[in-house]
């Protein structure tokens, strides 16, 4: 289980200190029924939040993040954000979300219609979009972060909101 030639570093979590190996994931080191018997949707790092694919690279402090704490409301709505773009993007190719600013701990979206087609039936939209946003949920997909730099931006992104 030791990589990086088996060096080990010290993570401090509920009141025990583990040995693993440099770049365990939080992930690897909450453990799989940890996460799911708890409900964890991130951690703080060294009181950073991050997400359960980081990778561990010294010595650290870990506490899991549950979705009914602060921390865990804003992971819980970022990613339901990230969702709902992907089911804009997928199954309503017409329109694009535009996001606004943060509104009591929520977003503001404006649907803009594209090339010219009417607004929307903002009524039916939104319960075709709730049908959508279910069946991605019930699906429970692993998402994944991939980061790119500030020039690579324009390569990844055409949507000009």
């Amino acid at each position: 289980m030791f990589n990086n030639n088996g060096h080990k570093i010290k993570v401090q979590f509920e009141g025990r200190e583990l040995q693993v190996a440099l770049g365990t994931t939080v992930a690897e080191v909450l453990g799989q029924l940890y996460i799911r018997d708890h409900e964890v949707v991130g951690a703080t790092l060294n009181h950073h939040l991050v997400s359960l694919i980081t990778k561990l690279d010294g010595d650290s402090v870990l506490e899991a993040v549950v979705p009914c704490s602060r921390e865990g409301q804003a992971i819980m709505r970022r990613t339901a954000t990230h969702i709902l773009h992907a089911v804009f993007f997928t199954h309503f190719p017409k329109y694009r979300l535009k996001i606004g600013q943060s509104l009591l701990g929520g977003y503001y979206y404006e649907v803009v219609p594209l090339d010219g087609e009417p607004d929307p039936d903002l009524a039916s939209l939104a319960q075709e979009a709730q049908k959508r946003l279910d069946e991605v949920v019930e699906q429970d997909l692993t998402l994944y972060r991939h980061a790119v730099s500030t020039e690579a931006v324009p390569m990844w992104v055409q949507d000009p909101f």
